[in-house]
């Protein structure tokens, strides 16, 4: 009986510290992602959709900029540009983080480096136009929305 009260404490605190990344940044991400959604028809139109977060440095400010991307993943950038991913549950949908600076440690709290093939690129697929840039700024921990950038009118939806 104390062997099986281990064996079960053990597996919970397994799953309890499995957190890959911030809940704040998890919950940005999902909120996005729920307002721009992968189509329907991403597999009739042989695209491959990552969600995309940027961490940067702008003078002293921390700033996210998340996006939606239909052409996979540049497998050259991806090593050059200092990116992580993907990162996938029931919740959160393919999403790639890039963090080159090293300022997303509070938010990153796994960096994976192995990567499926099915989410890199592959040559001959359109890209979409761009889906509005979300900006936040960073303070205290928290995600402030700043700005949104709309580029593009007519993206995948």
């Amino acid at each position: 009986m104390k062997s099986l009260s281990i064996i079960i404490l053990f597996t919970l605190l397994c799953c309890v510290n499995k957190k890959e990344i911030d809940i704040n940044l998890k919950r940005t991400l999902i909120d996005y992602q729920n307002k721009f959604p992968i189509p329907k028809s991403h597999v009739a139109n042989n695209r491959i959709y990552i969600y995309t977060a940027y961490f940067e440095k702008d003078s002293k400010d921390t700033l996210l900029k998340i996006t939606r991307s239909s052409n996979g993943i540049d497998s050259i950038f991806l090593k050059k540009s200092g990116g992580f991913g993907i990162y996938e549950d029931d919740e959160l949908r393919p999403t790639i983080l890039f963090d080159n600076e090293n300022i997303a440690n509070k938010f990153i709290l796994k960096k994976i480096f192995k990567i499926d093939k099915k989410h890199y690129k592959k040559n001959n697929i359109f890209i979409e136009g761009i889906t509005p840039v979300h900006s936040y700024k960073i303070n205290n921990g928290k995600l402030v929305l700043i700005k949104i950038d709309t580029i593009w009118q007519n993206w995948d939806k």
